[in-house]
């Protein structure tokens, strides 16, 4: 019994679980980067758990700091009356985030991924292009190693 025949004698629910394993099993973080919609998707969705989770903890201790602070002339915080400096301040921690991705949403739902299994084969010539081109400038010795200069060797 061949693959295909396999995969389309399955049951919806085994269907959904066997593409969910394939997705998860196939694709890293770096592959869901490369194609443009799903890298569009993870960006949108870092951004909302950033403004649900991130900001209004920013804003709260920005505001309770100037609040403590009002009473006292000698503070940057005295002339921002109403808390508005606390969106640049946002603004600041956000562009030196370090941006982790939650790619578990396209293995809870695999049809987000449809996009990237679509370009699948081009992303992969890419990186076999790309390694091609690595070789072809370190002369043949793969640059992703170090070079002991100890042993003379490449580790």
């Amino acid at each position: 019994m061949t693959d295909q025949h396999r995969i389309d004698n399955m049951s919806e629910d085994d269907f959904y679980e066997h593409r969910r394993n394939t997705i998860k099993e196939t694709f890293t973080e770096e592959d869901f980067l490369s194609c443009s919609i799903t890298r569009a998707r993870l960006q949108n969705e870092f951004i909302w758990e950033w403004e649900k989770n991130g900001v209004p903890k920013i804003e709260n201790y920005y505001n309770g700091i100037r609040r403590q602070t009002r009473e006292t002339f000698a503070t940057p915080l005295f002339y921002d009356k109403d808390g508005s400096f606390s969106s640049e301040l946002t603004g600041i921690v956000y562009k030196y985030l370090k941006k982790e991705y939650d790619i578990s949403i396209f293995h809870d739902c695999p049809d987000l991924a449809n996009p990237l299994i679509k370009q699948y084969e081009e992303i992969q010539q890419n990186k076999k292009d790309l390694l091609k081109q690595k070789r072809k400038i370190s002369g043949g010795v793969i640059s992703d190693k170090k070079f002991d200069w100890g042993a003379k060797t490449h580790k």
